[in-house]
């Protein structure tokens, strides 16, 4: 009797294990599918719509190995801490993370607490202990790959890091800058443009062709590396053609490019840095863009015409070339932006995501980073918490980097490039037409003459707006609608509120809204100046003058589009 009281208390034992077991099971399903569903909903409210952005996602997948599990572990090398940044002055920097966005607040400004200090310039190598044995946590050194996109400060960023650079003050913070307009190409006599094999394409499809055994450019990069870690040096790329969709379509989304990636990376800490700039904002800076350079974003131009579009530095554009030497004109900017936000035709050449021109906007670009489980941190171009970008990206986002964040303190320079108003280009599309009239090279002032279309529209800014003290909103303007300014309002309202939850408050999206109302209604700089109409019955230059001193706003009611569809 005992021994069957003993066998029937052991049964129940195991039962109620095999009950435990499979409860827990049942639990971590139910958290696994929900985690699946709430980066369904957040992809959905980025406006990645489903079934395409479900297409590139699910390539991109089965691009680094197919299984998002067996990614994680093996990418946990390079970003051990992944999801985690600090910033300074308690305030809170975005983070795109594996299930969800984690925002940590920092302790102290250019403090980060997730990477090992690097090594200061002057120290001998030799001093550097790898000794995995000790207490002391091996030594990680940092790559910090800012991929733009265009117009959300890239340009400062990079002027403003070769400068920090050749004053030797990123050296003292063990970091070295390389990417665009870095002329400086070796460290230690290596060279350091085996970096661009980071992100070239064909470099990495004959390196997975040869079954990684063997790749002349992808060995050099390794040997690159080594050398760098062995020197304790940190590096930071920025180029804005890392956000093209060209570096997408050919590179980042190509088979097992994120895996590859990962391995020639072990023991790297890898920080992916995307600029954020309101979605209306960048749409109209994309614009200006486009227009400074027309040509080479694909518009249709005669074959004499791409022959003769070269300026002095061999780059082709038309922006600056006159009708009798192969120029266009410019587009609307509305009909720009609409196509590019609303356009289902459009969308479809463009694929996932927000894109203008062939810019992809961060929605998409840190996304694809980030199934690839690569930390990522946005930068944010409004943030109100440094008192500018580099401050941002160095201090807040980077840390750990004291001498760059002092001289950043003390000697902040707040210079901008690239800062060409929309009224800029639309006196340049006058000053076309106007040739295309016979009002310029015939009749117009001596000056104008032998001028370029570029320094042409330099000289009647000056003119226009100084000497005869009038403003864009004094010419006959074509606008859009309200309600499709509205519309785009509200998009870029919505992506700010996914993108950066920190800036629900009421107080940001005010300003938001007064910002964009300012740029639409004030400035009018979704507008365009009516050539036709200014141009109409005039005979010569003199006449044209006369007309531009007599042209206000109660002049020229401003006219509206009809109603774009969609």
């Amino acid at each position: 009797m005992a021994l069957r009281d003993n066998m029937s208390t052991r049964k129940l034992k195991r039962c109620l294990l095999v009950g435990m077991v499979v409860q827990m099971m049942v639990v971590v399903f139910i958290h696994l599918r929900l985690a699946t569903l709430n980066n369904s909903s957040r992809n959905a409210a980025m406006g990645l719509d489903g079934a395409d952005f479900g297409k590139s996602m699910n390539r991109t997948l089965k691009i680094y190995g197919g299984n998002s599990s067996s990614s994680t572990a093996r990418n946990a090398a390079v970003a051990p801490n992944f999801g985690h940044a600090h910033d300074g002055a308690g305030a809170s920097v975005a983070l795109v993370s594996d299930a969800t966005r984690v925002r940590i607040s920092g302790t102290e400004r250019g403090s980060n607490a997730d990477a090992m200090p690097p090594k200061p310039d002057g120290q001998n190598e030799n001093t550097a202990s790898n000794n995995t044995a000790s207490n002391e946590t091996p030594y990680q050194p940092r790559l910090i790959i800012h991929i733009g996109p265009s117009k959300t400060g890239t340009t400062t960023i990079q002027m403003e890091s070769i400068k920090l650079q050749n004053d030797g003050i990123l050296g003292q913070d063990g970091f070295i800058y390389w990417g665009r307009y870095q002329k400086v190409t070796m460290y230690k006599q290596k060279s350091m443009m085996g970096l661009a094999t980071l992100f070239d394409g064909a470099a990495w499809r004959e390196y997975q062709k040869k079954k990684k055994k063997s790749s002349k450019k992808i060995d050099e990069l390794k040997e690159l590396l080594d050398h760098l870690k062995r020197n304790h040096k940190s590096i930071i790329i920025s180029d804005e053609a890392l956000s093209y969709k060209q570096s997408y379509d050919h590179t980042f989304l190509q088979k097992n490019y994120f895996e590859n990636l990962s391995e020639i990376l072990d023991g790297w800490n890898v920080t992916v840095v995307g600029g954020y700039r309101r979605l209306a904002e960048w749409m109209l800076s994309a614009v200006k863009e486009r227009h400074a350079k027309i040509a080479i974003y694909g518009d249709v131009i005669t074959a004499a015409a791409k022959n003769k579009n070269k300026n002095k530095r061999g780059v082709s554009t038309t922006s600056m070339l006159w009708p009798n030497e192969g120029g266009i004109g410019l587009r609307l900017p509305w009909d720009l932006i609409h196509s590019w936000m609303f356009d289902p035709q459009f969308k479809r050449i463009a694929g996932p995501g927000t894109t203008a021109v062939f810019y992809k906007y961060i929605d998409y670009t840190l996304t694809v980073w980030k199934y690839a489980h690569y930390r990522t941190a946005i930068l944010n171009l409004h943030s109100s918490s440094s008192s500018s970008l580099m401050a941002s990206l160095y201090c807040d986002i980077i840390g750990d980097v004291p001498h760059i964040c002092k001289h950043l303190e003390e000697n902040d320079s707040n210079e901008r490039y690239n800062t060409k108003s929309m009224a800029w280009f639309a006196y340049n599309h006058l000053l076309f037409d106007a040739a295309k009239d016979g009002l310029l090279r015939s009749n117009g002032p001596i000056a104008l003459r032998n001028m370029t279309r570029i320094e042409a529209t330099d000289w009647f800014e000056h003119y226009f707006e100084v000497e005869l003290g009038k403003s864009y909103t004094d010419l006959p303007l074509l606008c859009p609608p309200d309600e499709q300014l509205e519309r785009l309002l509200n998009r870029s309202l919505a992506m700010e509120e996914e993108l950066l939850p920190a800036l629900e408050q009421n107080a940001s999206v005010q300003q938001h809204r007064s910002s964009f109302y300012h740029s639409a209604y004030e400035k009018r700089e979704y507008c365009w100046v009516r050539t036709k109409l200014v141009l109409r019955q005039l005979k010569s230059w003199d006449e044209l003058v006369q007309r531009l001193k007599q042209s206000n706003a109660s002049t020229w009611p401003v006219d509206y589009m009809r109603k774009v569809a969609g």
